[in-house]
């Protein structure tokens, strides 16, 4: 009798420090944008028990450093956010290596951080664990893009893939289509991908740069 009284205080124990692992990834994503800056630029997020905690602390990394406030924050602040959400997406893509959106996050963490060792080997993994996800596809092609100064011959490499595969579906190729009009150094890269797949993909690809071209007022 005394065992089981004992176990059952065990395990109602480990019950509640559960819930309070979960409790805690929930005040940080619902603190204002002060509160959650704040706790982000003290500490790394605590580690999530569930995938849903784990993306809504990825989430909220992320919308920490790329919203409007983040933004206004000073450099180091910045950095200092970034590295700590960059231990939390590290810790996470380590408890789960299948988990490509962890690598993402931490891939965008070492940009901002201007880790070129990092960012390169964060990115490729994931897009060597996820390279069939459209959404994914489109967020490392944006984050590649956006530092070109980290961009290694690996990478750009790699990016052509994600490239052909954003062509073949209706969102990716608008958004391919709107960089190509907008970014000329990425023309080529993306003519280079289009010209070696089938007729009727390049021919959508020219119709959407068109269309772009068209909306925007520029000239191809």
């Amino acid at each position: 009798m005394v065992i089981l009284i004992a176990l059952s205080i065990l395990c109602a124990g480990g019950a509640a420090a559960a819930v309070l692992l979960e409790v805690r990834p929930l005040n940080l994503v619902v603190a204002s944008n002060t509160e959650r800056w704040q706790m982000l630029r003290r500490d790394p997020p605590p580690i999530a028990l569930s995938l849903a905690s784990d993306r809504g602390l990825l989430d909220t990394c992320l919308s920490a450093v790329t919203s409007v406030y983040g933004r206004m924050r000073a450099t180091d602040d910045r950095r200092a956010v970034a590295a700590n959400c960059g231990h939390f997406a590290e810790a996470s893509a380590a408890m789960m290596p299948s988990n490509s959106y962890a690598w993402y996050s931490a891939a965008h963490a070492a940009a901002l951080g201007a880790d070129s060792s990092r960012f390169e080997q964060y990115w490729l993994q994931s897009a060597r664990t996820a390279p069939n996800e459209q959404w994914l596809a489109a967020l490392r092609v944006v984050l590649l893009e956006d530092n070109p100064a980290l961009a290694t011959p690996a990478l750009r490499d790699a990016e052509r893939q994600d490239l052909a595969l954003l062509v073949t579906s209706r969102r990716g190729i608008s958004a391919i289509a709107k960089r190509y009009v907008a970014q000329r150094d990425f023309r080529e890269r993306v003519v280079s991908v289009v010209e070696q797949m089938p007729q009727a993909d390049q021919r959508r690809f020219l119709d959407a740069v068109t269309q772009e071209a068209a909306s925007s007022g520029a000239a191809r």
